[in-house]
């Protein structure tokens, strides 16, 4: 009986993975949230100057976002390298440590103005169309180190 039912949730479990479609890295699932974004604002924003305005920025903030994941994982290989040697001095430890820092800073900083930009080019009824899709990529983002790099641009 028991032997039943575990076979009848296995087999339901692979049918809904086969219809769900592939499964997007975060790094995907990033693109594809900034795709819709921008889809949504070539729906809602009214003016095509704004519109290509806001198409930039969005790509400036997807480069970005994409970048610093890079840089988080070269970031984590380097840490990992050096912890694996015992005669690691702490200063070289601590140089990583801040260059990382500096760079997560400056990405942050960025991507804080480039929102703006965007926000500068929408009206606020725009903007509530728009927005859920870019917090979406910022959740994407934060998965993205788990899984490597994603794919390739």
């Amino acid at each position: 009986m028991n032997l039943h039912k575990s076979a009848i949730i296995v087999l339901v479990l692979m049918v809904q993975a086969c219809s769900s479609g592939p499964v997007l890295t975060p790094q995907q699932a990033m693109e594809q949230s900034f795709e819709t974004m921008r889809q949504a604002a070539r729906e809602h924003i009214a003016d095509e100057s704004r519109v290509k305005r806001f198409v930039a920025h969005s790509l400036s903030l997807q480069t970005l976002l994409v970048d610093y994941n890079r840089a988080f994982i070269r970031f984590a290989s380097e840490l990992s390298e050096l912890n694996a040697d015992y005669r690691t001095p702490r200063s070289e430890l601590e140089a990583a440590l801040n260059a990382f820092t500096a760079k997560r800073k400056a990405t942050m900083q960025q991507a804080v103005e480039i929102h703006f930009d965007m926000v500068g080019v929408t009206m606020a009824d725009e903007w509530d169309k728009i927005v859920e899709h870019e917090i979406k990529a910022f959740e994407f983002m934060g998965q993205m180190p788990e899984t490597g790099m994603g794919t390739e641009s």
